[in-house]
């Protein structure tokens, strides 16, 4: 019987914060949109995100408020269900 060894690979990490602000210079189209804020590349879009969290967010307790209470299938659910 024959048993081969082998070493497990290493595995790296890199910042994303400093990833996408590395790229930034090499964004050439929509440039006037991304970079007239005056913010990084990493903050804009960490608040692209919180912002769509939240939208979406409002979206969901405002439509629970609409139909939620007559969902037949989630009646015996938690709001959080849907």
């Amino acid at each position: 019987m024959t048993v081969a060894l082998e070493r497990p690979a290493s595995t790296g990490t890199r910042d994303p914060q400093e990833l996408l602000n590395a790229v930034a210079p090499h964004i050439t189209e929509l440039t006037l949109n991304v970079f007239d804020s005056g913010m990084s590349l990493w903050d804009r879009e960490i608040a692209l995100l919180l912002r769509d969290h939240t939208m979406v967010r409002d979206m969901a307790e405002e439509l629970w408020a609409i139909d939620g209470a007559d969902c037949s299938p989630c009646d015996n659910k938690v709001s959080d269900s849907h």
